[in-house]
């Protein structure tokens, strides 16, 4: 009796290379679709590499979107950083949106620091913000310091503002006092409010409440020593 073959999804799930080509030589659609998945969204899923490179020599739809999700997105929240880079290679979009969010916003988020790095080398917005988040703001939420700190490396706006709340906030609120530390760093305006509320007043830590308050003293400081120089001159 012989073995049924398997199906093209089947093989792609599976990462079997051989039955792949085999299926694609003889005649398999490379873009045929189950419920909106393509054998390219399970590659880039799965994390087969080899699989995604004959699908994308075959004319799989590298753009493709499966409820907003393209291959680029699936493999950017996987962590597949070999597949990420295969997909920029070919020319996949990498700023393309599923629902407001891009390949950076959900690595970012998952904390894939690698694919965070690469993302961005190959020009994806980094100020981009989907329903109010932007990638900084997602990494501090979830407590990737690693991705913060790579994010602050690059040029981004470090007090946008997520429904109200800047990234120093998130941190605050949520006790995370070594971003709370990077973030200030970085330039992070301690005085910035949502709903009548600092950063300051937002965190229940005692030492992240004195680094805020130190911040937010030593720009008032230099703000008054600035003045008083400008006074000086116009003496003069």
């Amino acid at each position: 009796m012989e073995t049924e073959e398997p199906s093209l999804f089947e093989a792609v799930e599976e990462g079997k290379v051989e039955d792949v080509q085999k299926l694609i030589n003889g005649g398999a659609d490379v873009n045929q679709e189950h419920s909106g998945w393509t054998a390219l969204h399970i590659a880039a899923q799965e994390g087969h590499l080899e699989v995604v490179e004959i699908l994308l020599e075959n004319k799989a739809n590298i753009n493709k979107q499966n409820k907003g999700a393209t291959p680029l997105y699936i493999a950017s929240q996987e962590g597949h950083l070999e597949i990420v880079k295969s997909l920029l290679d070919h020319s996949a979009q990498v700023d393309s949106e599923n629902n407001k969010a891009t390949p950076l916003l959900i690595a970012a988020q998952e904390g894939h620091y690698d694919v965070v790095k690469e993302l961005l080398n190959r020009g994806a917005n980094i100020n981009h913000v989907d329903a109010g988040d932007s990638a900084l703001q997602y990494a501090v939420t979830n407590n990737h310091l690693e991705v913060v700190k790579l994010l602050l490396d690059y040029k981004l706006d470090v007090n946008i503002k997520d429904n109200g709340d800047t990234a120093i906030m998130l941190a605050a609120e949520n006790s995370l006092s070594e971003i709370v530390t990077e973030l200030v760093k970085a330039g992070a305006l301690v005085s910035e409010k949502n709903n009548g509320k600092t950063a300051i007043e937002l965190t229940e830590r005692e030492d992240i409440k004195q680094l805020l308050q130190e911040k937010s003293k030593a720009k008032k400081k230099g703000f008054f020593a600035k003045c008083f120089s400008c006074g000086n001159a116009e003496k003069k």
